[in-house]
């Protein structure tokens, strides 16, 4: 039962984050791990 409540309570946030335009492209996501990695070898 608590793992079904995370679960709606994680989705419930995301859904605000989209509505709030907090949201990044998965390229963009992938592009800045990437750049931090090559950083600090």
């Amino acid at each position: 039962m608590r793992n079904a409540i995370g679960i709606l309570k994680l989705l419930s946030e995301g859904e605000a984050d989209i509505r709030e335009g907090r949201i990044k492209s998965q390229e963009g996501v992938f592009n800045e791990i990437e750049n931090g990695l090559n950083e600090n070898p």
